[in-house]
């Protein structure tokens, strides 16, 4: 079952990274500064053109890793 549901979420991350990489339009951010915990948006957002190509590679990684965990062979037996 386990299997299953990591491959088809690995099916949902890769269509949603070609969504990603396909895209027209993406929102971006004018100014970031950062902070002590971080970087934060202090700018107007804008609509850039263009695809976002960070988005779309960490999708199409954790595709990749949950097709990886999906064909992957685990022993599922309970050994006592």
């Amino acid at each position: 079952m386990e299997r299953a549901l990591a491959g088809a979420t690995s099916g949902v991350l890769f269509v949603l990274a070609i969504i990603e990489a396909t895209r027209k339009y993406h929102i971006g951010n004018t100014m970031t500064v950062q902070t002590r915990d971080g970087w934060e948006d202090v700018g107007d957002y804008i609509i850039l053109h263009g695809a976002n190509w960070g988005g779309a590679f960490i999708l199409f990684i954790f595709a990749i890793i949950a097709f990886w965990y999906s064909i992957s062979k685990r022993d599922s037996v309970k050994k006592n």
